[in-house]
């Protein structure tokens, strides 16, 4: 005699059904799987191992050698092995992100600009519908004037904010200069005090990074952050006096948050606390040395071996420069100076960022202790990252340029700027000369060669490709492939190569490749299980706490394979497999039940909506 049971469950394929009056199971008794409905929310889509987790990028900067083919020197680095889910695939494309951002390890042989990669995939934030890679440079910018043009960055072209002590509307605690134009604009960002305000211990007078709904841009337009690849950030100590007050009540700082500061602050009523700082060189008075905090001890100072060398008003540009220099996963501190023949550079600190803080948004800030009189932040520049939420912005180029922060108008003024300035008193060799052809729109890099980011390679693996949407019959193994100019693999955005944009043709193909496991917990059936020496479940009440290590019994109802892409699981036996209940106790029944449908590594499986099971019981 067959009988047929359906269940349903809405708890995760996780089925309960208590029966007002059991069903007898015989000797002979034996169970069979009918059907299966469900849709899982979490299924395995993609998983990066040993054979598929290589990156290799080169930028192929050959210095003096443009007259030769390109030669190119890779840096490679290692994805983090790991399986992901359908709900939490834009995990790895951040980790592919941070992945790629490591990379841009530059050296004289890989080449010396600044430059950031991007993930963009679809979100809640980005209306997007494929899987695009971005690269991009990264010029030097000035943080409150537009480099090519000297003028200042007001409305919404503004980048950077000042605090207001007093109300959001009220007068502004900092002295911007974003006028003065004379010595090339080396001046040009020079930050004081109000004369009004006295000096603190605090920080509480600072400017900060503004956000995107603030100043006119797309209510998605990203915090503007510090470039995620390589980039600097460098201020000049314009002035610095002793006061004569308390060390920590003179000088300034500048450094990094991992939070947005405009709401960790109220939108700059209050102090910068010392758990949001991420990075921060401070100087304060001329005789004592730098200080500086670190991730590990979040606000925690921490003395320096380096003194000011030259700090006073009246030495102007051979004044001491605080750099933060970003290359890959490596941030360094340290201070630069020309006024000794050759320059010098005196390191601060050097840090390595883990995969996961290579992920944070790095956000720019410089806090003011000393009065207007004794403290002046001098000549501020850093490099933004260059790839901001671009959609609905500037449609699909992913070049920003209509606001002239990093896209084509964001060129480096040929002669009489302040970068030129710079290089002229000796930073060419402590920073990338920011008026390198590398950052020219006038001035091809190599005339009659492709311009040196038109060289790049990236080699990725197939299993990523695939995934991102390329076309499976050009990528079909799970191997490196380089893609490189001209092939039509690098998308660069028009001539002057400052970017290029990886765009598959398809979208993500995201799959459910899975061997779906029926349990039964609540009676014993005769089945085993032998692809484990670990079990973590539990639940199987037949269980010999002895044999944890082994692989052993299993009450296994059924095996459920499915390769799919819509996480929609429904299974129809055409003949259904009976397996014999282990029912040698007389008496026996099925009255409360219990089954489970677990994934290939007996994990519970998340669905959505109601799941739906028929069982058919043989009694012979």
């Amino acid at each position: 005699m067959v009988k047929l049971l359906r269940l349903t469950s809405t708890d995760n394929c996780n089925f309960l059904a208590d029966l007002d009056a059991g069903i007898a199971l015989g000797e002979n008794a034996s169970i069979g799987l009918q059907n299966l409905t469900f849709e899982s929310t979490d299924f395995t889509t993609f998983s990066i191992g040993s054979s598929n987790n290589e990156i290799s990028f080169s930028l192929n900067r050959i210095t003096g050698a443009v007259e030769n083919p390109p030669i190119f020197d890779f840096v490679n680095k290692e994805l983090t092995i790991k399986s992901y889910t359908k709900l939490t695939i834009n995990n790895f494309w951040e980790d592919l992100e941070a992945t790629l951002n490591e990379c841009l390890n530059m050296s004289d042989a890989t080449g010396t600009a600044y430059s950031n990669f991007k993930v963009l995939f679809p979100s809640e934030t980005t209306n997007i519908d494929k899987v695009v890679i971005v690269y991009k440079l990264a010029p030097m910018q000035m943080m409150f004037n537009v480099n090519e043009s000297l003028l200042p960055r007001d409305g919404r072209l503004a980048l950077m904010q000042s605090s207001r002590t007093t109300a959001p509307s009220g007068t502004r605690d900092l002295v911007i200069d974003t006028t003065d134009q004379s010595n090339d604009g080396i001046n040009l960002g020079n930050i004081k005090l109000l004369p009004t305000l006295a000096a603190t211990d605090l920080r509480k007078y600072f400017v900060y990074p503004r956000e995107g709904d603030t100043f006119g841009f797309d209510k998605n337009f990203e915090m503007i952050e510090w470039s995620r690849g390589s980039g600097m950030f460098m201020v000049r100590v314009g002035n610095l006096v002793d006061n004569s007050g308390n060390a920590q009540t003179n000088g300034f700082s500048v450094g990094f948050s991992q939070y947005n500061l405009q709401e960790t602050t109220g939108n700059g009523l209050q102090q910068i606390d010392d758990d949001e700082v991420f990075f921060e060189i401070r100087v304060l008075r001329p005789q004592d040395p730098y200080e500086f905090c670190l991730p590990e001890d979040l606000g925690v100072k921490q003395a320096s071996l380096v003194v000011p060398l030259k700090v006073g008003v009246a030495t102007g540009i051979q004044n001491d420069h605080i750099l933060f220099e970003r290359v890959g996963n490596v941030i360094s501190g340290r201070i630069l100076n020309t006024a000794i023949p050759g320059g010098t550079s005196s390191p601060i600190f050097s840090y390595t960022l883990s995969r996961e803080q290579m992920k944070l948004d790095l956000l720019p800030y410089i806090c003011v202790f000393g009065d207007e009189t004794s403290a002046m932040v001098g000549h501020p520049n850093i490099t933004f990252n260059p790839i901001i939420n671009p959609l609905n912005i500037d449609g699909t180029n992913y070049d920003n340029d209509k606001y002239t922060i990093t896209g084509l108008s964001q060129s480096i003024v040929e002669s009489g700027n302040c970068f030129e300035k710079l290089r002229d008193n000796g930073f060419a060799s402590v920073v990338p000369d920011p008026a390198d052809p590398w950052y020219s729109l006038t001035n091809p890099p190599n005339a009659g060669f492709d311009p040196y980011v038109a060289n790049t390679m990236l080699k990725l693996n197939g299993s990523i490709l695939r995934l991102m949407g390329f076309d499976e019959l050009s990528y079909p193994n799970n191997s490196e492939y380089i893609l490189q100019s001209p092939l039509t693999d690098l998308n660069y955005l028009g001539n002057e190569y400052l970017q290029f944009n990886i765009i598959p043709d398809g979208l993500v193909d995201l799959t459910n490749s899975d061997n779906y496991i029926v349990l039964l917990d609540s009676n014993p059936l005769f089945s085993y299980d032998a692809s484990k020496f670990d079990y973590t479940d539990t639940n199987n009440v037949f269980l010999k706490l002895n044999n944890v290590k082994r692989g052993r019994r299993k009450s296994i109802l059924a095996t459920i394979p499915v390769n799919n892409n819509s996480g929609i699981v429904e299974y129809r036996a055409n003949d259904p497999i009976y397996i014999d209940f282990d029912n040698k106790t007389v008496g026996q029944e099925l009255k409360n039940i219990r089954l489970r449908v677990l994934n290939k590594n007996f994990d519970e499986v998340l669905t959505t909506g109601q799941s739906v099971m028929t069982l058919l019981l043989n009694d012979k």
